[in-house]
């Protein structure tokens, strides 16, 4: 699936006051400022890598100022978890365009890096990649 087009990353995003639950010894507000600093640093880093055209931002109007300040587009959360999100983000964009998912909590993520993953991805029609552990 080899592209000249830019990639279309869609970050969905929880809602900021169900973030981060498993911090249970923080304060929902520590948890809530921690969810956004997370999910901004990945949107950072996906607007900020030279192979993607567009960064999609799916999630609460909690998040809309802080990732359009970034220059990601934001589409308010229509509920119900991760895979409506990310199906209702593609249902909007040009079916020609290559499009990756990303988490929203990739703090460590670096803009060469993401490029040299959708580099890989280009060659595929679907992937899926695994966290650490393999799972």
């Amino acid at each position: 699936m080899g592209t000249d087009l830019g990639w279309i990353v869609v970050v969905p995003v929880k809602a900021l006051d169900r973030g981060k639950t498993r911090l249970s010894t923080r304060t929902a507000g520590h948890r809530r400022e921690l969810a956004l600093a997370l999910a901004l640093d990945t949107v950072r880093a996906a607007v900020s890598c030279p192979v993607v055209e567009a960064v999609v931002v799916v999630g609460d109007d909690d998040v809309r100022e802080a990732v359009a300040a970034l220059g990601a587009r934001w589409l308010p959360d229509p509920g119900d978890g991760l895979n409506p999100a990310i199906t209702a983000a593609v249902a909007g964009l040009d079916p020609s365009s290559p499009v990756a998912a990303l988490v929203g909590d990739l703090p460590a993520l670096r803009p060469d890096e993401l490029a040299a993953a959708l580099g890989l991805a280009a060659a595929v029609g679907r992937g899926l990649v695994s966290d650490a552990a393999g799972i």
